[in-house]
């Protein structure tokens, strides 16, 4: 337990510290660790205001929290799904395919679950 720890605490700094880095790459764990918590941290975030709002109306700005930390994390978000898509070996046109609206989610989720390929150009 404390070694998955461990390895999340630095998964977690490097992703803070890599905020508007588009370069490298992100192994699939790296990538995975930090969609789990911040999918995590956006459900807290969301059922924490609702009971708070629900409970004490005047606090209904609160409401507003889990949006703000989806805005906060977007550029890191993507930042982060690009150095995964360059650790895949594909192109970054690649993420284009997200314009198109459910196919297009599913195409890029197989992506970010393929394993690395160290031998591309881009190293």
């Amino acid at each position: 337990m404390l070694k998955w720890y461990a390895t999340y605490l630095c998964t977690s700094k490097d992703f803070y510290r890599k905020f508007f880095d588009f370069k490298g790459v992100a192994s699939r764990r790296n990538f995975w660790l930090c969609v789990g918590f911040n999918t995590l941290t956006f459900f807290v975030l969301t059922i924490t205001s609702i009971l708070i709002a629900y409970s004490i109306p005047i606090l209904h700005v609160i409401s507003y929290l889990p949006n703000l930390y989806l805005l906060l994390i977007f550029i890191p978000n993507l930042a982060l799904l690009v150095r995964r898509i360059r650790d895949t070996g594909y192109s970054l046109w690649w993420l284009t395919i997200y314009l198109i609206p459910i196919i297009g989610l599913i195409i890029l989720l197989i992506l970010t679950l393929l394993p690395s390929k160290r031998s591309h150009p881009h190293f």
